[in-house]
């Protein structure tokens, strides 16, 4: 406590009680309104700063990361890496500069149009990963209108709230995939009310728009909390993903109306689902609505087998880099050889999958040894050569003694 002539002062600004409204303090330690008041903002902007998180990282730097988990797709990484780019910067901006004045930029949700096993998922959840914020991902069967039996569509909240720790300001941040959004389009030949197809998409519409959606009631960790939690999702970035299987027929079928007789000129058949235009995506049964919601479309490439021989040796958490972390911990080697690699890439590509049917094939070949490796303390390096993987022979073990 400062004092002169007997009089009590502010200890930050050493103003005394006459020259303020009121000093707030005891134990002759004493602050003035203004500095409460300052000190208030003073904190109050250092958590809004904390709660941001870091730096979104730029279109290149999180493309760059992309490439260390996603093989090929290269133009769908691109669109995303911009897209997710905007989504944090327009939620760092608003909350930067709060001025009512200025111009409001609306959320872009994105669509993901590929086949099984491209990768949807993977860059949804990859892009959550480097963003550092909370992931959810829901199935869209799953999903039906409120009051049906079935996945209630407010419960994608709740488990977005619950993979955040319960924390509001993370969850209204986060990243929801939705996947086979396609399997929810509207079925033109039912006679009853579409509750699967439709339905679901109108209820996906504020929520994904932007609504307050409350979870207590749904959600166990809720309940035992005691108190409704009310989540603004604004700010959420929806990614909806699918296969939409005959969207490219509808695409050719539309663009050879548009040629007046010169489509037999052009070649339309294509690895990957292209140019498609919002009525495509109607025809096929998305609402308008729906689709409106979603303003940025992906298109993925069918994985060829180049691809696939790379996803599985060249990525940073590379199926084979996987198995051969689980070797390590045994204390043993797995070597694979190039035309091991090359046939395993051809098979998946046959299974039609994707990258899915890698794992599958992975587990064919070695699941006989990681039975018995656990058991083999002699054993020092497992090989898998092109015989193993064609006549299903077990793979080549090499012994301490050898």
């Amino acid at each position: 406590m400062k004092k002169k002539d007997g009089n009590q002062y502010c200890i930050f600004c050493s103003r005394g009680k006459n020259e303020v409204r009121f000093l707030v303090g005891s134990s002759g330690i004493y602050i003035c309104e203004e500095c409460v008041m300052a000190s208030y903002n003073l904190v109050k902007k250092l958590r809004e700063k904390k709660s941001g998180g870091k730096a979104v990282p730029t279109p290149q730097k999180i493309k760059e990361e992309l490439d260390n988990f996603v093989i090929s797709q290269e133009k769908a990484k691109k669109i995303l890496s911009v897209s997710v780019y905007n989504h944090y910067r327009r939620i760092k901006s608003r909350k930067s500069f709060p001025d009512e004045n200025s111009v409001e930029i609306q959320k872009s949700n994105i669509l993901l149009i590929g086949p099984t096993g491209a990768g949807k998922t993977l860059l949804a959840k990859t892009l959550a990963k480097i963003l550092d914020v909370p992931f959810a991902i829901f199935d869209a069967t799953t999903l039906t209108e409120s009051g049906y039996a079935g996945e209630n569509v407010e419960n994608i909240i709740a488990q977005l709230w619950e993979n955040a720790g319960g924390n509001p300001e993370k969850t209204a941040a986060g990243i929801v995939y939705i996947d086979e959004v396609d399997k929810i389009a509207r079925k033109f030949t039912a006679a009853q009310r579409d509750i699967s197809g439709e339905g679901v998409q109108q209820a996906l519409l504020k929520m994904v728009e932007g609504t307050k959606v409350k979870i207590a009631g749904k959600n166990p960790k809720a309940r035992i909390l005691g108190k409704s939690i009310e989540i603004d999702t604004s700010d959420i970035l929806f990614i909806a993903g699918g296969a939409f299987e005959g969207l490219n027929e509808i695409r050719e079928r539309r663009e050879k109306q548009t040629t007046l007789g010169f489509a037999n000129e052009r070649k339309t058949e294509q690895k990957t689902v292209s140019r498609i235009s919002q009525d495509d995506l109607i025809e096929y049964g998305m609402i308008p609505e729906f689709i409106g919601r979603f303003p940025v479309v992906a298109s993925l490439d069918v994985l060829t087998k180049d691809d696939m021989m790379k996803i599985i040796t060249e990525p940073r958490n590379a199926i084979l880099k996987q198995y051969q972390k689980m070797f390590e911990l045994e204390g043993v080697n797995l070597t694979i050889t190039k035309n091991a690699v090359e046939t395993i890439a051809e098979l998946a590509a046959q299974i039609g999958s994707g990258a899915r049917g890698l794992r599958t094939i992975f587990e064919n070949i070695l699941m006989e040894t990681m039975y018995n490796l656990p058991d083999d303390k002699d054993a020092r390096e497992c090989i898998i050569d092109e015989e193993t993987v064609l006549r299903g022979m077990e793979p080549i073990i090499l012994r301490r003694k050898q």
